[in-house]
């Protein structure tokens, strides 16, 4: 996460469903969290464990728009982060359609880390863990496990 912050490793695209995954994550928790509790928050709202490149992917996104709050080793959301998440996701529907809604946001109002485009679904090549289908969802789908890699 640092080096992607600090620009040592650039971060390759990840799938639309990464940076509204995670910034939910953080609205829903509402103060700066560690980064597991984000990646719980997460598997808890997806029911898949967000990969490494997700999260990198997620908070250099968030940092870009200003709306990421970092407090040493703790991850939050700015005052204007969660004021617009709020605007977006409203206040109808459960999580998985909140979710849904901000991807939709944040697909039309791109806010792109050095000008990559986010992969969309499809196929074998470039799955990932947040693409699956959400048992939330009703769509099946699995838990997928990864240890934390340090900082």
């Amino acid at each position: 996460m640092r080096a992607a912050f600090a620009g040592e490793y650039e971060v390759p695209p990840q799938r639309t469903v990464a940076e509204p995954l995670i910034a939910y994550a953080l609205f829903i928790d509402n103060s700066p969290e560690s980064i597991a509790k984000v990646v719980d928050t997460a598997d808890y709202i997806w029911r898949l464990v967000p990969t490494a490149d997700e999260l990198a992917w997620a908070f250099v996104q968030l940092k870009s728009r200003g709306w990421l709050l970092v407090q040493g080793n703790l991850y939050g959301l700015t005052a204007e982060g969660k004021s617009a998440i709020a605007s977006v996701v409203g206040e109808d529907g459960d999580q998985f359609k909140k979710v849904k809604r901000l991807e939709a946001w944040t697909s039309v109002h791109p806010n792109l880390a050095k000008g990559k485009v986010p992969a969309r679904g499809g196929g074998d090549e470039g799955q990932c863990a947040l693409g699956a289908s959400p048992v939330g969802a009703g769509l099946g789908g699995s838990s997928l496990r990864m240890p934390l890699l340090p900082l």
